[in-house]
């Protein structure tokens, strides 16, 4: 009888392969949770518009749009949702945030969000959107800005889209004209 032919030799290559498979088998999700950790630790960070707010004020960022308000100002939850309205407030003035997404560029007097009716009151209330014309937002593909009457209070609104984000935004800014026009005016996208 031969030795290259023993019957032991099958038995014990299967034996290794086995081993083989259940320790790749056994260290797949070990590997797997090292890489998922290495890049939510290490990874991109979500992008957002970048902006430098003038001297006492601070940014409000996303990944579509960017703004800046008063330092002093802060998130108010009453008119905060997980639906994409924003509310901040603080000493002289407020302003109100809405997303939407929409597939098509806004037109001048269209009608605007429901939202409108309702930032910064206890209830909707009755306005009127007047003065509207083109303005310019940076990097947006269309906008739009309007006064808000809301009997003897006058308000700005803006509303501005990216094209190839279908990203909408409308801006409600109640406060004293050179803080209105510095939220404003740093609005981008």
């Amino acid at each position: 009888m031969s030795v290259a032919n023993s019957p032991a030799a099958p038995g014990a290559t299967r034996s290794s392969r086995n081993r083989f498979w259940l320790v790749v088998i056994g260290l797949t999700p070990i590997v797997f949770a090292a890489v998922a950790t290495a890049v939510y630790l290490e990874g991109p960070s979500e992008p957002s518009v970048s902006l430098t707010p003038p001297s006492g004020y601070r940014a409000i960022t996303d990944a579509y749009w960017a703004y800046a308000i008063p330092s002093g100002w802060t998130e108010d939850s009453a008119y905060t949702d997980s639906n994409g309205d924003f509310f901040y407030r603080g000493v002289g003035g407020w302003i109100g945030e809405t997303l939407l997404i929409r597939s098509t560029a806004p037109t001048l007097y269209e009608k605007p969000p429901i939202t409108l009716a309702s930032f910064g009151q206890p209830q909707s209330t009755p306005y009127r959107l007047t003065g509207g014309a083109p303005t310019a937002v940076p990097g947006a593909d269309a906008a739009f800005s309007y006064t808000l009457v809301r009997g003897n209070v006058s308000s700005r609104v803006v509303d501005a889209w990216i094209k190839g984000a279908h990203t909408e935004i409308w801006v409600l800014v109640e406060a004293s004209r050179p803080v209105t026009d510095t939220i404003v005016s740093s609005l981008r996208a």
